[in-house]
């Protein structure tokens, strides 16, 4: 109806998280709690309007994910900052397959062709575009797009 709705607020906060949307629920992934790099899987229940944790958690920690991409019933957690520390960060490449039914990750995924963060991803007809990003040293914008095929 246009129109904002303040619903339950995560039990902690962080910001440069990835989500995503699967079975009517959303799931985020990683990001900062303002001094540390979270591997923590939350999910929130909008017809309940609560959150549950104590999912797998990410294999690879990471911040600054922002892109994932679905396919099935799985997310695919894509690129992000490598490292605890956010002013000496790795740059990622990994590619990490979260399956929601099992709550278990598949790793060893084929990694990125160009290694990022922040980047935007949107899935559509079972591929999973990663576009932009940047790399270390912020404000080092990437003009990169990709196609995942999983």
């Amino acid at each position: 109806n246009g129109s904002w709705t303040t619903v339950a607020s995560l039990p902690v906060g962080r910001s440069d998280l990835a989500a995503a949307a699967v079975g009517g629920k959303i799931y985020i992934f990683g990001g900062y709690d303002g001094t540390n790099v979270l591997n923590s899987v939350m999910m929130y229940n909008p017809q309940t309007d609560t959150w549950t944790g104590g999912f797998a958690p990410v294999p690879t920690l990471r911040g600054a994910l922002y892109g994932v991409g679905t396919k099935g019933n799985k997310v695919y957690v894509i690129g992000g900052w490598d490292n605890q520390d956010p002013f000496s960060m790795t740059i990622g490449a990994t590619v990490e397959a979260y399956k929601v039914s099992k709550d278990s990750w598949e790793t060893g995924l084929t990694p990125m062709i160009t290694p990022r963060a922040e980047t935007g991803c949107i899935s559509h007809g079972g591929r999973i575009y990663v576009i932009g990003g940047g790399q270390p040293g912020f404000g080092n914008p990437i003009a990169a797009c990709e196609v995942y095929k999983p």
